[in-house]
């Protein structure tokens, strides 16, 4: 049989996939029958759990694409336009007055010092910022700030989304062998937490 050989340079880039991906795990969250792994997935939950709860409020949850990778003449093109380092992901609105902001982070990630100096704004000029992590974060920060009302806005069973699909008896196991807890539709880290294997697609139970 032959044998594999691995130059340094594939190793390396394994190796850098290999943490990433086991940082992220480390972090992972359990959201209505959804394993979210990363900010993006997180906002997705968000965005998937307000469009069946609001049908008729979408323009009210507005995200702003404030993030990722361009080129230098696009990204100048855009702040040309008006885009602003530091602006958060969503802005909240209530039957369209605005309320507030929001800022998505996930694991152990915290805010920019573009980010910063916005929230130092906020806070300046008396407007509604939030930084979150979990779904429950979310949802208790719009509880807060008078939007959702759990006894009255009535929840949707959530079923069936693309993504890595587990009941919650089957979740609660897996988390609990691997130094996790699900309270409230998120996962909240233990001291002793342990890095585990993805999860496998499998239908729903719960």
């Amino acid at each position: 049989m032959a044998k594999l050989v691995l130059n340094k340079d594939i190793f390396q880039r394994m190796s850098a996939a290999q943490y990433q991906m086991e940082k992220g795990l480390q972090h992972m969250q359990y959201v209505n029958g959804v394993a979210v792994n990363s900010e993006d997935d997180l906002c997705k939950s968000f965005v998937r759990w307000w469009d069946r709860i609001y049908p008729d409020r979408k323009f009210d949850l507005i995200h702003i694409p404030n993030e990722g990778k361009r080129s230098a003449i696009y990204g100048k093109k855009l702040k040309d336009m008006g885009l602003r380092a530091g602006s958060p992901d969503y802005a909240v609105f209530d039957k369209g007055k605005f309320i507030g902001w929001i800022e998505v982070k996930f694991g152990k990630n915290d805010l920019s010092p573009d980010q910063k100096l916005f929230s130092q704004y906020c806070k300046n000029n008396g407007i509604k910022y939030a930084k979150v992590y979990t779904f429950k974060e979310f949802t208790d920060i719009l509880q807060a700030w008078g939007i959702y009302d759990p006894k009255r806005d009535k929840v949707p069973i959530f079923k069936n989304f693309n993504g890595c699909q587990i009941g919650r008896a089957a979740a609660e196991l897996l988390f609990k062998n691997n130094g996790l807890k699900i309270n409230n539709g998120g996962a909240e880290p233990s001291p002793a937490q342990k890095v585990f294997p993805p999860l496998k697609d499998t239908k729903d139970a719960g």
